[in-house]
């Protein structure tokens, strides 16, 4: 089929309709050359094309696809593997001219090629080349030390601080050094960079070169680097402290809370089995409960719940404001850390538990609590129900538990506006209601349809109900 296509092109040239080749055929050719396993058939196929080889009309189409600078390697790579096997069999420097003619882009192209690659011959070849600092940082990211050594040969402008700090950000040790021992200063946050990006590497040559400052565990800890980690336990580095595994916990990383468990004397705090908590990391809390026992007491008090899990009734959010106003319970009111502590008995249903749930009008964690015998009601359940205005919950203690309220339920019922409550404990005639005083609250903080409504009631009643 090739002598076929070269006898049609020779006709087409003679004939005088022209070289070029039919579209299909120019296809082929060029899928061909695209898999192309031998020399002969790249050289057979060159006689193609009139002016303009076929191999380097390909490369030049090649080089004009590309324009990636993210990832540049990826991005060169089908160049790469057409170009490398041509430039092999193309030594002279002037086999070049034709591609660098072709587009007054081509020679930046293969320089920034050339730089991807390491490839120093090329850039000999590419000669007068403009070095500026965008290619002293492709080459210090892709830890190419021959090209950088290439450019201080040669006298190019240098750009040794901003190699310096993308080889540090990149955690390429071997430019690190290289430029250090070109008179490029380390900087002090040097440290900090190599460990809080895991680069191990660098991170043990920095300790060499003697360019260490303190770095924060915790903040090696919170990325997951267990390697960075050890190595900075086992020199003795210091900055530990119970922070660097309460952020382990909090990001999940098992590995890392694992280690500083067994090998540290820190510990941790009740924030990294709430963090853990809120973000679902069940394998850290079950470690956390069965391992560290310090961290689940007051888990309640520090970790944020997830509001697209809350029920609040229209009531509870038009409550005015409250100390209590940001809940912080996640452990009461994520239904997925309820699931997870019915399953794996953690001990934490606690009174102020209960309370937590109650603030947030949670009647289902309630009534759980209740059917399940869990023993942390007390008067305080519905007075805190009564004084944030959480009428089902006040309505089911009332029904379902035999501890009853304090006068705290009535005042705060009264001082907060919540008529519902109000009512409901006028009705019922609890002995706590006392008219006179609530008289007094509902007139001391202006709420005046409650003013009106127990002024209404008349003369303090009395009550059986159970103080």
């Amino acid at each position: 089929m090739l002598r076929d296509l070269c006898a049609t092109s020779a006709a087409r040239r003679s004939s005088g309709t022209g070289g070029e080749l039919p579209k299909h055929a120019a296809t082929w050719v060029a899928h061909r050359f695209a898999h192309a396993e031998h020399s002969d058939l790249v050289r057979a196929i060159a006689d193609f094309q009139e002016g303009v080889p076929l191999d380097v009309k390909l490369l030049r189409a090649l080089v004009k696809s590309d324009g990636d600078t993210r990832n540049i390697k990826a991005a060169l790579a089908p160049f790469h593997a057409v170009f490398a096997p041509w430039l092999a069999q193309h030594t002279r420097a002037t086999d070049l001219a034709p591609l660098l003619q072709s587009d007054p882009s081509t020679r930046s192209r293969l320089k920034q090629y050339a730089i991807a690659y390491s490839n120093v011959r090329l850039l000999e070849s590419l000669c007068d080349l403009d070095i500026g600092g965008d290619d002293w940082i492709l080459a210090a990211r892709l830890g190419n030390v021959g090209v950088l050594a290439y450019f201080i040969e040669h006298k190019q402008p240098t750009y040794l601080p901003l190699a310096m700090a993308h080889a540090l950000r990149t955690g390429q040790a071997s430019v690190v050094d290289f430029l250090h021992g070109q008179g490029a200063t380390i900087p002090p946050f040097a440290a900090s960079v190599a460990c809080n990006g895991g680069h191990l590497p660098l991170v043990k040559l920095l300790r060499h070169l003697d360019a260490w400052r303190p770095v924060n565990p915790s903040l090696v800890a919170k990325q997951g680097h267990l390697d960075v980690l050890a190595y900075l336990h086992e020199e003795g580095c210091g900055g530990f402290t119970a922070e660097t595994m309460d952020e382990a916990a909090t990001a999940g990383h098992l590995e890392v809370v694992r280690f500083l468990h067994t090998h540290r004397r820190e510990g941790c705090t009740p924030k990294a089995l709430a963090g853990a908590t809120k973000n679902k990391h069940w394998d850290v809390v079950r470690y956390l409960n069965r391992h560290r026992p310090e961290s689940v007491r007051l888990v309640a008090d520090f970790a944020k719940p997830n509001s697209s899990v809350h029920h609040r009734s229209t009531r509870a959010a038009s409550s005015p404001p409250t100390r209590y106003g940001s809940p912080r319970v996640v452990a009461a009111t994520d239904a997925d850390a309820v699931d997870f502590r019915r399953n794996n008995g953690f001990p934490l249903w606690t009174a102020h538990v209960l309370l937590t749930a109650i603030r947030q009008d949670r009647l289902d964690i309630v009534a759980y609590a209740n059917e399940h015998k869990l023993g942390v009601f007390s008067t305080a359940a519905m007075d805190n129900a009564g004084r944030f205005g959480c009428l089902e919950i006040f309505r089911y203690l009332h029904q379902h538990r035999c501890e009853g309220c304090t006068k705290a339920a009535w005042t705060g019922a009264v001082a907060n506006g919540h008529l519902g409550i109000v009512r409901y404990m006028v009705e019922n005639d609890f002995a706590v209601v006392d008219l006179k005083v609530g008289r007094q609250l509902a007139i001391a903080s202006g709420r005046t349809s409650l003013t009106s409504y127990i002024k209404s009631v008349g003369p303090a009643r009395s009550s059986c109900a159970v103080q």
